[in-house]
């Protein structure tokens, strides 16, 4: 006898994705302080630049760590673009660190 298959996915939504996600948002934001905080044009290109040329693995590792979870694609989505928001809002604190001036 031939048992009926649900062809549905359910969400793997589990503690690995949360801390995926988490530790990447932490990782974002450390990365747009480092530009931020920048006081020469050379050295926040060369931080940008270092930044930028690994982030396409940061949206790579997440987007397929959602997708073999079965992530909703459109939070997938919002999640990583969320990462890329919190990147402006991380410069901005870090321009905000250096218009403190010198901390010492």
């Amino acid at each position: 006898m031939l048992k009926a298959h649900d062809h549905t996915t359910k969400s793997k939504w589990s503690d690995d994705t949360y801390f995926l996600t988490l530790a990447m948002y932490f990782h974002t934001l450390f990365e747009g302080i480092a530009i931020g905080v920048q006081t020469t044009m050379t050295g926040f290109l060369s931080t940008a630049i270092a930044i930028a040329f690994h982030k396409w693995a940061d949206a790579l590792s997440m987007g397929i760590h959602y997708r073999n979870r079965n992530v909703d694609k459109r939070t997938a989505y919002l999640l990583i673009f969320g990462q890329a928001g919190l990147n402006v809002i991380a410069i901005g604190i870090g321009w905000g660190i250096t218009s403190l001036g010198d901390l010492t």
